[in-house]
């Protein structure tokens, strides 16, 4: 993880930041990840704290729907809202 928080959530950074939380995520940023098995309940925990380490931010109750961890796409799209929010 990087030692200052990333400002602009990429689907390359995103990808950077899932690394170890989900090793094996597939090159389209629009499969979804439960359907193929990448994420279960453990992993999302994972996965969260993952982004919420590399942002520098904290996702709130309502952004913690599986529809906004499901893809790449919509998990760049879910950081994106936090990050603006907050600024």
């Amino acid at each position: 993880m990087p030692e200052r928080p990333l400002t602009t959530p990429t689907p390359a950074a995103v990808r950077e930041a899932l690394a170890r939380a989900l090793p094996r995520l597939p090159q389209d940023p629009t499969a979804d990840l439960f359907e193929r098995g990448i994420i279960d309940s453990l992993r999302l925990v994972e996965a969260i704290a993952a982004l919420e380490t590399a942002f520098g931010t904290t996702f709130e109750p309502e952004d913690l729907r599986q529809a906004n961890f499901s893809t790449l796409q919509r998990m760049v799209q879910t950081v994106e809202r936090i990050l603006a929010r907050s600024r």
